[in-house]
């Protein structure tokens, strides 16, 4: 509905300005009342990231099981598997997220 896109588009701008905190606190209300929307367990995962906790790899599997051709996401894992030294996962996300259509 409108309002939920009006608050996803507000955790994303949070995010974006770097407000992590308030990017996280709208983004969970909305994961709560939606945990299968994508782009909400999405950008969930990122602000996971951003502030080093430890859900992100959950959250992204999440989104690679309900988009497994989401060149983003995929990338994004890499991003994940690449931080913390496992270069073949990385790279097989990486390759995967080149041939992916968005």
């Amino acid at each position: 509905d409108a309002a939920s896109l009006n608050a996803l588009q507000r955790a994303a701008q949070y995010f974006s300005q770097g407000n992590l905190t308030q990017a996280e606190s709208t983004c969970r209300a909305l994961h709560r009342s939606m945990p299968d929307e994508i782009d909400v367990t999405h950008l969930l995962a990122l602000i996971c990231k951003k502030k080093g906790a430890n859900a992100v790899g959950q959250l992204l599997n999440k989104c690679i099981s309900q988009a497994p051709k989401r060149a983003d996401i995929l990338a994004n894992l890499g991003n994940l598997y690449s931080s913390l030294a496992r270069t073949d996962d990385a790279e097989q996300h990486y390759r995967r997220a080149l041939v992916a259509d968005s």
